[in-house]
């Protein structure tokens, strides 16, 4: 169904190999048939009365960000009920969040259970809050960040927070700081750094080196073997980030948040 919404015809899609189906699925939609499928299954059970179409419509929009008007031709929709339609489905998208990203799936046995790294994603400029704390050194401009951990032992998302100013280091995040305003300076008591169980350790690159009884990084001393296992736990983490932004919403800047700086932090 995702390719006929997109505009292939049974005739089209029949004459194709399923590489091809799945590649311009992807391209429509960000991932695969089968994560969408098994995404769907969550959604309708908790949102039965969505419709079909504008779910697909919606992931069309996320991987594409296209402007309305370019959605209208698309979708045969009018602007006035794509854009609200778009706020109301990605809130519901968002509201699975609850139940798949949870703390409590730690392994009993395993020491060293989770990786841990910050995202940066580019924004307009925060017009209304102008200040060099936006600024993200590797996108050269406005930016927010994600501190995002995964779990080492299986393929889930443990912990995500955010968005952050973009100029905050990932450690002072890790430690729960929210600016690295020294005058706005304050602690999250519930950031992840407080919810690590005892015992448990996570892996990070060189910039959670400050917190060794927390995050184990490469260093020194380390055997050969410690080293690459490290190093693919560390890759693991950024081709969870690539997958990201293979939705164009998060790999370009992000234009929404017109009502101000707040606006564009809660969107």
């Amino acid at each position: 169904d995702g390719l006929i919404f997109a505009g292939f015809t049974d005739v089209r899609i029949t004459r194709c190999a399923e590489k091809r189906n799945t590649d311009r699925f992807k391209a429509h939609y960000g991932v695969c048939p089968k994560t969408v499928a098994l995404f769907l299954e969550d959604l309708f059970h908790k949102h039965p009365s969505l419709k079909y179409k504008d779910v697909f419509m919606t992931l069309n929009w996320l991987k594409t960000y296209l402007v309305s008007h370019v959605m209208a031709a698309i979708w045969e929709r009018c602007e006035e009920y794509i854009n609200p339609v778009l706020e109301d489905y990605i809130a519901k998208f968002a509201s699975l969040k609850e139940g798949k990203i949870r703390l409590d799936r730690f392994n009993d046995e395993a020491i060293i259970v989770f990786s841990i790294d910050a995202c940066h994603f580019m924004v307009d400029e925060m017009a209304l809050d102008p200040s060099n704390r936006w600024y993200d050194f590797k996108k050269g401009g406005a930016g927010l960040k994600y501190e995002v951990a995964l779990s080492i032992h299986s393929n889930e998302i443990i912990w995500i927070r955010g968005p952050l100013e973009a100029s905050i280091h990932d450690i002072s995040m890790f430690r729960g700081y929210t600016t690295k305003d020294k005058k706005k300076k304050k602690v999250d008591k519930d950031a992840f750094i407080s919810r690590i169980p005892a015992g448990k350790k996570g892996v990070g690159d060189s910039g959670y080196s400050g917190e060794p009884n927390k995050i184990i990084t490469t260093r020194k001393g380390q055997s050969a073997e410690m080293k690459r296992w490290l190093g693919r736990v560390k890759s693991r983490q950024e081709s969870f980030f690539s997958r990201v932004k293979s939705f164009d919403i998060m790999k370009n800047r992000f234009r929404h948040g017109k009502r101000g700086t707040k606006d564009k932090m809660n969107r």
